[in-house]
């Protein structure tokens, strides 16, 4: 049997992660706003960066964890692009299924950083560092030293989003 008072109780907590309405809308709106303001205060960084930071380097995509035959893979002109057009296509296939259902804020807000952090990253590779970084073929910016190697906002954006969600789940 249900119990009424419950029934009413729930009825007051807003709807966070509703199956409609209101909890779908408030989810991509969050996570559109998430996106929007990693991704313009990445960019806004690495320009900033670039022109102001002593040792900030162009990294054209590969990283360590890819290994060096991939990360190479990376800076090529035609591999790179087959590679940051996958990438894409990963990135909204992330996209998709994050928003695909009702999510807890947690794995909404982290899956939307990695999201953001990886797509500001890709942005740079596909064009925006002619604006960031003129005078390069291709890159991100990373100017944040930390040890021998740089990293840029959308890195830890990534690396923040990823210890949120495992930490979530």
């Amino acid at each position: 049997m249900i119990d009424p008072t419950r029934t009413t109780q729930l009825a007051q907590v807003p709807q966070l992660h509703g199956s409609r309405g209101m909890g779908r809308r408030w989810q991509g709106l969050l996570t559109l706003g998430v996106v929007a303001a990693v991704v313009l205060a990445d960019q806004v960084t690495k320009w900033w960066g670039w022109r102001h930071v002593t040792g900030a380097i162009v990294n054209p995509g590969g990283t360590w964890f890819l290994g060096r035959t991939v990360s190479a893979w990376y800076s090529g002109q035609l591999e790179g692009a087959v590679l940051d057009v996958l990438s894409l296509q990963v990135l909204t296939l992330g996209a998709f299924v994050l928003l695909r259902r009702p999510r807890r804020l947690l794995v909404l807000v982290s899956g939307s950083l990695m999201i953001a952090g990886w797509g500001s990253n890709l942005l740079d590779r596909l064009g925006l560092h002619l604006v960031t970084a003129p005078g390069f073929e291709r890159g991100a910016v990373d100017f944040l030293p930390l040890g021998r190697d740089r990293y840029n906002l959308a890195d830890v954006c990534i690396t923040a989003g990823t210890a949120i969600f495992l930490l979530d789940v």
